[in-house]
């Protein structure tokens, strides 16, 4: 997955910044859609897993990303966000 990164050069530094949030609501595979359709047009952003099941979204970014602003989006899409944080980097060859 991370060759497809490199090839299309979604990243900046070798670098993808991930962010994980907690999200209520999510109950559907058109939830999911949503959400993920909506984070993937945030500048940056380069890959969205939404897991409906676990009720949680992670988005990763080729920048760090402002957590307010990944919130918003969120909310926007009709969920509530329990907790959103900086997960971490992922160093990509």
């Amino acid at each position: 997955m991370f060759n497809l990164f490199k090839k299309f050069r979604l990243f900046r530094n070798n670098r993808l910044f991930s962010v994980t949030a907690d999200v209520d609501g999510m109950r559907c595979e058109k939830c999911v859609e949503r959400v993920r359709n909506a984070l993937l047009k945030v500048s940056g952003v380069v890959m969205v897993n939404v897991d409906s099941d676990k009720k949680v979204v992670t988005v990763n970014s080729d920048r760090e990303q402002d957590l307010s602003k990944i919130s918003s989006v969120i909310s926007d899409c009709g969920y509530s966000v329990r907790e959103i944080k900086h997960s971490g980097i992922v160093l990509v060859r």
